[in-house]
């Protein structure tokens, strides 16, 4: 009996490092990120540009996945269904955020491993710029239409029931201003809709737009930050405007990597460093400024209270704002 305790000993000794071994080796392939929109968008654009980045940093190669559909839902949930191995991962936005706040997701957030922030949009109104003919030079003068023609002056946004209607709610609250809220397919068509003269406004991330805006095609008139974003140091926020945006709680357009439930926590730990690493480089934050989206990568437990907070500010948004 002693003998064969020993044996058993023994064997464990030897077997015990190797698990070990293999979870210190992740990866030993390349990384797929889902990405739940159509190629082409600012998220997608933004997945591809790490790519570079994270072989350059890390000599390891990421594969980026289009899943669109349900609003980011299909692709979400095809990542968080996947083998938990750490090797397929999911970019989840605002828009997951705000349908699981109404309830209208398979898979609700807590049943995510988070991985790390990615990035944090600035939302703001964007009109056709008077240099391409538009006729709004500043907020005031976008708000003093609607109160001229109250319910026809149209803000338009990529979906609806999400972080983007949630912003333009409160601030038609705030403004009592009467306005006609459209939601379309995507932020290029509010964009092209803008630029021809068919809508007066959208509201968006300048990542959307950005391209339009370098070609003084379409003007930045506010945004719905606590301070100016550097970018953009002459545009106004609505919140020295005097607006209280954020009455309702933290409603911002975030995005976060997340991995299937029962990924080992040596991989989430392994996968948290390799994107701390690129995430807080100079080539990446180079690329964040020069696409106006801000990346400062949190973890564990300070992730997961952002993500819910910015889910109870969406959360009362639904209840208040949409319909």
């Amino acid at each position: 009996m002693k003998k064969v305790l020993c044996m058993m000993i023994a064997l464990l000794m030897v077997t015990l490092p190797l698990f070990g071994m293999a979870e210190t080796d992740f990866p030993k392939k390349e990384i797929t990120i889902i990405v739940p929109f159509s190629a082409g968008g600012a998220t997608d654009l933004m997945a591809r540009q790490l790519q570079p980045v994270f072989k350059d940093k890390l000599n390891v190669d990421i594969v980026v996945q289009d899943v669109p559909g349900g609003g980011s839902v299909t692709g979400i949930t095809q990542a968080m269904t996947s083998k938990p191995d750490g090797y397929t991962i999911a970019l989840v936005t605002s828009s997951y955020i705000a349908l699981a706040a109404q309830d209208q997701v398979p898979l609700p957030l807590d049943s995510f491993t988070n991985i790390t922030s990615l990035s944090e949009d600035p939302l703001c109104i964007v009109v056709k710029s008077t240099a391409a003919g538009g006729k709004y030079a500043t907020i005031q003068d976008l708000m003093d239409d609607m109160k001229a023609r109250p319910g026809e002056v149209v803000v338009a946004q990529a979906g609806n029931n999400n972080a983007n209607q949630a912003c333009v709610g409160v601030w038609a609250e705030e403004a009592e201003l009467e306005l006609n809220d459209v939601p379309y397919d995507g932020a290029s068509r509010v964009v092209t809709e803008i630029i021809g003269g068919h809508i007066e406004a959208g509201c968006m991330k300048p990542a959307d737009c950005l391209s339009q805006v370098q070609a003084g095609e379409i003007s930045i008139l506010a945004f719905f930050t606590r301070e100016r974003v550097s970018l953009y140091p002459d545009v106004p926020t609505f919140a020295e405007l005097g607006y209280d945006i954020f009455k309702y709680g933290d409603i911002a357009m975030v995005t976060f990597l997340a991995a299937p439930q029962g990924t080992d926590p040596e991989v989430k730990a392994k996968l948290s460093e390799m994107f701390y690493t690129v995430l807080s480089s100079e080539e990446w934050q180079a690329v964040a400024a020069e696409r106006s989206f801000v990346t400062n990568p949190i973890n564990g437990e300070e992730l997961d209270a952002y993500i819910n907070s910015v889910y109870e500010g969406l959360k009362v948004a639904a209840e208040k704002i949409f319909q």
